[in-house]
């Protein structure tokens, strides 16, 4: 029976993510616990143990790996080099974060959805302008697990319309709060959140 591998950063026990990777399998023709097993392993929100994690899977000898995030890919990646892994990154470039040596050419055992979200950065600061006119500075909260570009390009955008940004930044789940907390603190009136799956598990955990 084909195993599939699951690394999620998430609480757990249940994810949206995974969710979906079972109903598409269904859909396909394939049962978990009929034609198709899932090994899934969360991560509880604390990125540090995404490479253990990841080298369990690979001693497990699963078919594939499924995994988002630039951390989660960069754990399971440094674990194998044979085993196809399946991303969904919505935060970096394939080709800037070292996931694949070209477009034309990716190589590897990398594939996947990736999203190139640093292009979609400058837009939101323009909504705030026009949103609250006058706002200076905002705040930028940013997992900085993620890479650097959407950073980056927030930045240079924020240059160009003259705004300055006081950058928050994240590296575990246990310092949102209070950093959020000091944002407020200092009177800062808008906030932009970058993309990162940390920051996605977290608002579905309290949703839940």
């Amino acid at each position: 029976m084909p195993v599939v591998g699951v690394l999620n950063s998430g609480a757990g026990p249940r994810s949206p993510s995974v969710d979906t990777a079972r109903q598409g399998l269904r859909d396909l023709g394939y049962v978990d616990g009929q034609t198709i097993a899932f090994e899934v392993r969360f991560a509880g929100m604390k990125l540090e143990t995404l490479p253990s994690l990841a080298a369990d899977l690979v001693r497990r000898n699963v078919d594939v790996i499924l995994v988002s995030g630039p951390a989660g890919i960069r754990a399971v990646r440094d674990a194998t080099r044979t085993i196809p892994i399946v991303a969904l990154d919505l935060e970096s470039d394939p080709v800037e974060a070292g996931f694949a040596r070209s477009f034309a050419q990716p190589g590897g055992n990398i594939t996947g959805c990736f999203l190139d979200q640093p292009g979609l950065t400058g837009k939101w600061l323009d909504l705030i302008v026009e949103a609250i006119p006058g706002t200076r500075p905002v705040a930028v909260l940013v997992d900085m697990t993620t890479g650097p570009w959407q950073l980056t390009a927030l930045k240079a955008s924020a240059a160009k319309l003259g705004i300055k940004v006081q950058v928050l930044e994240i590296r575990n789940a246990g310092a949102v709060d209070s950093a959020l907390a000091a944002m407020v603190k200092s009177g800062v009136r808008a906030l932009v959140q970058l993309s990162s799956p940390l920051f996605d598990g977290l608002l579905a955990e309290r949703i839940a």
